[in-house]
């Protein structure tokens, strides 16, 4: 049969890898052929030959989940080779998470995305106005409630005291908080439980305005009497009076302050200490009072 014959071949293309076969002792000389593959060793990238052996790789893109979890690519960049890996020529910087006024509190790099290991957010403080103590923490992108509050006061031995803790509530006008409790006016009483029609409130306690309580200042008359005893007044009975009532039945009512004579009452007086006061009635008949308050 004689010895085998070897038909050379080349590559006619090095793109498409076609082949074209040559006669014994004629037609081009055989010229070997090179794919370049992706890692994967499956995708080609390109085919090279002893006559053109330079491949220049095409440009890289980087692939990526948008916010909406969709598949995306970087702008392709130039191919970059370290001597181990390729790399595209795109560097991704670091970025720093911002609140919502723009301040960075931590840095974020792809490295925390690819593994997961973004940095947590950092939880708000709440503070007191002071700034000096902490009322509480609140986790990022979560609504937090406030604390309840209480009102300071002082009790009747001037000792330290607080009401029971009720809401706080937030006055958007003012920008201020305030605890949900409203606490009312109080009306002044004399000893008998009755009001004397003044009242005490918290903004009066506060400022140290609580009215004078109105205690009457009051004159009586046994049967047959006309005039009352000379009263000389005293701190107890100082101050003004705006109002005046009798028992009805005693006549004409006049009275006489510091000796300058008797003069018809009004519904109004002012007595300071040691003035004195005497009160005469044109009717006897019975006991009877006069009363300023």
């Amino acid at each position: 049969a004689g010895d085998p014959q070897f038909f050379p071949v080349y590559v006619d293309s090095i793109d498409t890898g076609e082949l074209t076969v040559t006669e014994p002792g004629g037609g081009a000389p055989p010229v070997p052929r090179f794919t370049v593959y992706a890692t994967n060793g499956i995708t080609v990238v390109g085919h090279r030959d002893l006559v053109s052996p330079a491949l220049t790789l095409p440009q890289s893109v980087i692939k990526y989940k948008d916010a909406a979890n969709a598949s995306q690519e970087l702008a392709a960049s130039d191919t970059l080779f370290d001597g181990t890996y390729l790399k595209p020529t795109t560097e991704i910087p670091r970025r720093a998470l911002r609140n919502s006024a723009g301040t960075g509190y931590e840095f974020v790099a792809v490295e925390d995305l690819v593994n997961d290991t973004v940095p947590t957010a950092p939880d708000a403080t709440v503070k007191t106005t002071d700034g000096l103590t902490t009322v509480t923490t609140i986790a990022g992108n979560v609504a937090g409630n406030l604390p309840g509050s209480r009102i300071k006061y002082k009790d009747e031995s001037d000792a330290d005291a607080e009401t029971s803790s009720a809401n706080t509530d937030y006055d958007n006008g003012s920008n201020t908080l305030r605890p949900a409790t409203q606490i009312p006016r109080r009306e002044l009483k004399n000893r008998n439980g009755t009001g004397m029609g003044v009242y005490a409130t918290a903004g009066r306690l506060i400022a140290d305005t609580v009215p004078n309580a109105p205690i009457p200042l009051k004159f009586a008359w046994a049967a047959g009497d006309a005039d009352t005893y000379t009263w000389t007044v005293t701190d107890d009975e100082a101050g003004s009076y705006t109002t005046y009532t009798n028992d009805g039945g005693s006549g004409t009512i006049t009275y006489n302050k510091n000796g300058a004579g008797f003069a018809a009452l009004s519904g109004t007086i002012v007595l300071a200490v040691n003035d004195t006061i005497v009160i005469r009635r044109t009717t006897s008949t019975s006991n009877g009072w006069s009363k300023w308050a």
